[in-house]
């Protein structure tokens, strides 16, 4: 009986569906937005894309060395960023979209002024390619991720190298921080997530993924929980809570080749 009520659930979902496409709160359909190229400005691979927190703007690295501003409302190209001699894996926005931040094959992390439109600064300090960087909440910090296997915590007002979290064994593909600031999670090629502490400046647990690598990890916007993304095709959620009991995490679903996550 139960299998017939669902049944009949999904039978009256479908038939109720609208036969046009459903308008976004600015009145435009979907189709109309899934016009909205964002490679069509990039000459080669886009590797990563981000929105601001208003919504407003898009940015994008790619294979062609290139950072490229988007506006959302009028669907065009603002600005192109140069300046990484290598393609560009990894771009964030700042929490109040004033700066965005871009991770390179070339090694360095640079930040860029969306204002001003210009380059502020270089950091340096990996010895080989930036795979993944991200903004703390408040946008004071800033956390790299590289295949030299280690973590690097920046200071954006300082624009200065703060910390170097070493750990790892093999290159480390995600970083991110918890939506309070206290913690970063990293996710590597080692078959690794580990949780370390921003203000003690210390490795606080391990997660083993135990056999394939690790290429995406993300905060729950509690902090409770830890998701990552493996080789094996599966997503599992993990519990920060129970850090410290040897939690193994729980798998919730098994999808095709996770790459990127967010929470």
């Amino acid at each position: 009986m139960l299998k017939l009520l669902l049944l009949l659930l999904a039978t009256l979902t479908l038939s109720a569906s609208p036969a046009h496409p459903p308008l976004v709160p600015n009145g435009e359909s979907y189709d109309d937005i899934a016009h909205f190229k964002i490679g069509a400005g990039h000459s080669s691979t886009v590797q990563s894309v981000a929105f601001s927190s208003d919504g407003r703007f898009i940015v994008s690295g790619s294979d062609d060395k290139s950072v490229k501003l988007w506006s959302v409302e009028q669907k065009k190209l603002l600005h192109t960023f140069e300046g990484h001699s290598s393609g560009v894996l990894s771009v964030a926005f700042s929490p109040d979209g004033k700066f965005i931040v871009s991770g390179s094959w070339d090694k360095s992390i640079k930040l860029w002024s969306v204002e001003q439109q210009k380059l502020l600064h270089t950091f340096e300090g990996h010895s080989s390619t930036v795979y993944s960087v991200a903004f703390s909440i408040d946008g004071r910090f800033i956390v790299s991720g590289s295949e030299d296997k280690s973590i690097k915590l920046w200071s954006v007002k300082q624009k200065k190298l703060l910390h170097t979290f070493g750990g790892h064994s093999d290159e480390v593909r995600s970083v991110a921080f918890s939506h309070d600031g206290r913690f970063i999670v990293s996710g590597s090629d080692d078959n690794s997530i580990k949780l370390w502490s921003v203000e003690q400046q210390r490795h606080l647990h391990t997660f083993e993924e135990r056999s394939n690598d690790v290429n995406s990890v993300a905060f729950s916007s509690d902090g409770m929980f830890i998701v990552s993304g493996s080789d094996d095709k599966s997503i599992k959620l993990w519990s920060v809570e129970q850090k410290f009991t040897g939690s193994m995490g729980y798998i919730i679903a098994y999808l095709g080749g996770a790459n990127r996550l967010a929470c």
